[in-house]
């Protein structure tokens, strides 16, 4: 058995920390993880296999140290959503959506896969 668990965090200029895919008040959100655009796998030798539903279909990123152009997603009308959710409940301050998008923004990625028995490593 196979488990993923994805957790994405949004922090805004005032240092508020919101997490994306979760119940906000009374909204739940599409969480992220293994069925939401995302398969990992292990292959016969023990090597990760990591897929992700871009654009253009499923792409395997499993050798990329950097997110491909071609994995990113263009328009997520879930995860405008969400944010929109957390803009309106203060768990987010002054953010706005920009046709521009965000220059200045900073993705951390801290991707750690482990396998095995989950009770040895947790």
């Amino acid at each position: 058995m196979r488990t993923v668990n994805v957790v994405p965090v949004v922090y805004d200029e005032e240092g508020n920390k919101a997490y994306l895919g979760r119940k906000v008040e009374s909204i739940h959100h599409v969480p992220y993880g293994i069925g939401a655009d995302l398969t990992l796998q292990f292959d016969s030798f023990g090597n990760e296999i990591i897929e992700l539903v871009g654009q253009e279909g499923v792409i395997d990123v499993s050798n990329y140290d950097e997110l491909p152009d071609k994995a990113r997603r263009k328009e997520d009308e879930g995860l405008d959503n969400n944010m929109n959710t957390l803009i309106k409940y203060e768990k987010l301050k002054n953010v706005k959506k920009s046709s521009q998008g965000s220059p200045k923004v900073y993705i951390a990625y801290n991707l750690e896969v482990k396998q095995g028995e989950y009770w040895k490593w947790h």
